[in-house]
């Protein structure tokens, strides 16, 4: 029964050697398997590999305050990704995710 969670395993893990404050997955389904990490210092862009392996993909930068929470906008009818996220300077930072990079937006 899958709403037994008490009989669920752990498919997979890895360390992001940094404090972790939030995480959201991308919900694209033309996107490998990803996820945004919120730390003390950064925002960190994880994908899962043909070899079931978590892999760094991209560190977003501004500032120095710590990542309170994220969320990533999927990609229907755009050619990028938005991550949002905010700061405990009481910033939203919007960063626009494309094959070329990254961009803060506003």
């Amino acid at each position: 029964d899958t709403f037994q969670i008490w009989n669920w395993q752990c498919d997979s893990s890895f360390q992001v050697n940094k404090p972790v404050n939030c995480l959201s997955w991308c919900k694209a389904r033309n996107h490998p398997m990803s996820l945004v990490v919120g730390t003390d210092t950064d925002v960190q862009i994880w994908e899962l590999s043909e070899s079931h392996v978590w892999e760094q993909r991209n560190i977003l930068q501004d500032g120095n305050s710590v990542v309170r929470s994220v969320a990533w906008s999927s990609n229907i009818g755009k050619d990028y990704e938005t991550i949002a996220a905010s700061y405990s300077d009481g910033c939203i930072r919007i960063f626009q995710i494309s094959p070329a990079g990254y961009s803060l937006t506003g």
